[in-house]
Order: C-alpha cells, then sequence, then structure tokens
C-alpha cells in the first residue's frame, strides 16, 4: 500500500512541477486546447492531438 501511495505522490508532483513552467498565458492557450479536443488531461490532450483528422471532422463526438 505505501508503494502505492509513493509512486501517486512522485506523479502529482512531477505533474505540478511541469506546470509550474508555464507562465500565464501558455496556460490559458494550453487551456483552449484543450477545450478545443474535449479533454481533461496532458495525454488525452497529446493522443487527440496526433489523431489525424480528415476536413469533415467532426469536432463534437
Amino acid at each position: 500500500m505505501n508503494k502505492g501511495l509513493t509512486d501517486a505522490y512522485i506523479e502529482k508532483s512531477t505533474q505540478l512541477a511541469e506546470w509550474e513552467n508555464h507562465d500565464g498565458d501558455e496556460l490559458i492557450t494550453l487551456g483552449s486546447s484543450y477545450k478545443k479536443y474535449r479533454v481533461h488531461n496532458w495525454k488525452d490532450y497529446q493522443r487527440e492531438k496526433a489523431r489525424p483528422r480528415s476536413l469533415d471532422y467532426d469536432m463534437s463526438r
């Protein structure tokens, strides 16, 4: 159980450190991108951003 808590703490600490390196304008831009792709985390954003899009892609999925 302690290993699970330690791993979760390390993961969250790493995520926080990544966010601390962005200024306000970058965070606003990233938030707008999250909204555009309808995602709520970095992994989903990267996956959606890399997905090929057709010209008739429906963003309302």
